[in-house]
Formats: C-alpha cells, structure tokens, sequence
C-alpha cells in the first residue's frame, strides 16, 4: 500500500505540513539539547537504536532510519529545538508532578524532564483513545454474538 497513488500523496501532505512547522529531519542537530537540571557529577546519555540493526547507533544514524513522520511522532524533534522554548511547560509539568507525589518532591527536583518521551508518550497516548472512540457501534449490531464485544460494552454502562 506504501506505493499505492493516494499513500504517496497522503506522505507528501504529510511532509509539507511537518515542514510548514518546522518539524524536519534537516534541522536534526549531531547532539540533543540536553535538560540544564542535571544533578553535578551525573551525565545524561541517550542510546539509539532499530529493530533493524543489532549495534547502537549515534543520533545521526538513527535519525536516517526514521521518516519525516516518525521523527515527528517519535517526538525526537524536540531534541532538536531549544528547551528554553518550552520552560514553563516544564515547570508546569514540575510543578504537577510535586502535587501529585510530594513525598519524590526532592527527586523530581534533580530528575530532568525527558520532553521527546512525554511527546511520545501522549501521542501515543491520543492514538490509543481516538481508536477505542472510533469503535463502531452500527458494526457491532450487524454481528453474531462475541463475549469480547459484550464484556467491552458492561465498562460503558
């Protein structure tokens, strides 16, 4: 289906909506931009890798394997930008998780806020609930009966 005519333009819109944002394989930088709230004398390393290659693999070699897509929806481009952009984002994300858990206020502290992972995280996140919401109820009456379906629907009751 990649080769088909439609997959091909659906990847071309893509592509220039990313790019109409910025969001490129071309602005990928050698190195991420790294969290300033590491605690002294630790280091943050990022390992890269692919299903497809057994070794590690630098940043640049990893962004190659990815598509324009998959280097937005992976959420590595915000290795790319400056973290400044998004301060107060982590602060808020700071702040929250110290009202939640008070008792790791101290580790939360010294812990640096991984924003390619949340991306990840809450894209991935969205895909999961917009599949559960695009559940068809018209296609579950056209069915014989199915234990799945029914004990699925006793949650929504």
């Amino acid at each position: 289906m990649k080769e088909s005519k439609p997959s091909k333009l659906r990847k071309s819109q893509l592509d220039k909506l990313l790019g109409g944002f910025g969001i490129s394989k071309k602005n990928a930088k050698l190195s991420s931009n790294l969290p300033d709230n590491v605690v002294d004398g630790f280091e943050v390393v990022t390992f890269y890798g692919s299903s497809r290659r057994l070794k590690s693999l630098t940043r640049m070699e990893y962004i190659k394997t990815l598509t324009e897509f998959e280097y937005f929806s992976t959420g590595e481009f915000l290795a790319d930008v400056d973290r400044k952009r998004y301060q107060d984002f982590i602060e808020e994300i700071i702040y929250s998780a110290k009202n939640i858990f008070p008792e790791y206020s101290e580790h939360i502290n010294n812990q640096p806020v991984n924003l390619v992972l949340l991306f990840s995280q809450l894209y991935n996140f969205r895909l999961r609930v917009n599949h559960l919401f695009q559940y068809s109820l018209g296609t579950r009456m056209r069915q014989e009966f199915s234990i799945e379906d029914d004990y699925f629907f006793s949650f929504k009751k």
